[in-house]
C-alpha cells in the first residue's frame, strides 16, 4: 500500500519507461506531493491502476470501493471523484499485469516470520538492485517488472514459516 506523500515514485530520467525510483527524504520537498489526490493523480497518469483504501481502524488498507482492485483506474476524473469523497484515503495500486510490476513484501512484524531471516535462509541475504520502498511497519517492498509470459499470483494470505509474500496479479501494494 502506498500510503503517504513521502513515497514518491518517479521514472528515472535515463532508464526509460521500465524503471522508477523512490524518494524518502522527509526534509526535501522536491518531487513530493502535497495531498493524497496529487499523488493518486500522478500514479494514475503513469498508468498505474489505483483505488482508494481505508486509512484508519481495523479495516485499514481495505478498499473503500465495492470491488477493490477490480475497480482500479487510471482515469483522472474517477481518481479525482474518489479522493474528493475520501481525501485521506490511502492509495492502493493493483500489481501484476495491470500495473506492469510485482512486489516482494518483506515483513518484519513477527519474530517467527521475519522476512529478512527468511531471505537469508534462502540464500538471498543480498537484495538485488531494484526500486524499493520502506513500509510503515519497518518492512520493505521490492518492485520488479512483471514478466509478460508468466502470471505471478499473490501469496500474501498464505500462512508459511517465512513471511515474504509475493504480490502479483490480484494483489495490492
Amino acid at each position: 500500500m502506498i500510503h503517504d506523500e513521502t513515497f514518491s515514485p518517479r521514472r528515472a530520467p535515463d532508464a526509460g519507461a521500465e524503471a522508477f525510483v523512490t524518494n524518502y527524504d522527509h526534509h526535501s520537498d522536491t518531487e513530493l506531493d502535497r495531498t493524497a489526490l496529487e499523488a493518486a493523480l500522478r500514479y494514475a497518469a503513469r498508468g498505474w491502476p489505483i483505488f482508494p483504501c481505508r486509512w484508519q481502524g481495523l479495516r485499514r488498507k481495505h478498499p473503500l470501493t465495492a470491488h477493490g482492485h477490480l475497480e482500479a483506474s487510471t482515469d483522472a476524473a474517477v481518481t479525482t471523484a474518489w479522493w474528493r469523497r475520501w481525501p485521506d484515503a490511502l492509495i492502493g495500486v493493483a500489481t501484476g499485469q495491470a500495473s506492469g510490476f510485482v512486489v516482494l513484501d518483506i515483513d518484519v512484524k513477527y519474530a517467527d516470520r521475519y522476512g529478512f531471516d527468511t531471505l537469508d535462509a534462502l540464500g538471498f541475504a543480498m537484495l538485488p538492485e531494484t526500486p524499493m520502498a520502506h513500509t510503515a511497519s519497518g518492512g520493505l517492498h521490492l518492485y520488479f517488472l512483471s514478466p509478460l509470459d508468466v502470471e505471478i499470483g499473490c501469496t500474501a494470505s498464505r500462512v508459511s514459516r517465512a513471511w515474504c509474500p509475493r504480490r502479483g496479479s490480484a494483489a495490492v501494494v
